[in-house]
């Protein structure tokens, strides 16, 4: 991928140049990556690298990631409503 001036920037070639899937992996992994450092951060604990992908295919695996899979206006929405949930989820 090409240089970014900003997150902003990033994002937006990120979703020109990722397909569907490409993009649940990414939000998956990144929900992933961000839940492990609040786990150190808030609760000491430490995960391993392949903990954090484990994690991730096993959101995808289990179906929470079907919210994702549609067309139009919402998709965008949908990514982020999933992903709020799930964060929810995690912190109750």
């Amino acid at each position: 991928m090409q240089q970014v001036a900003d997150f902003k920037d990033f994002f937006v070639k990120l979703w020109s140049n990722l397909d569907q899937c490409q993009l649940v992996s990414f939000a998956l992994t990144t929900w992933s990556m961000w839940y492990k450092r609040n786990l150190q951060l808030w609760e000491g604990k430490k995960e391993a690298s392949d903990q954090v992908i484990a994690r991730a295919q096993g959101v995808l695996m289990r179906g929470n990631a079907h919210k994702m899979v549609t067309t139009g206006h919402r998709q965008l929405e949908l990514k982020h409503n999933m992903l709020f949930d799930i964060h929810r989820q995690r912190i109750m």
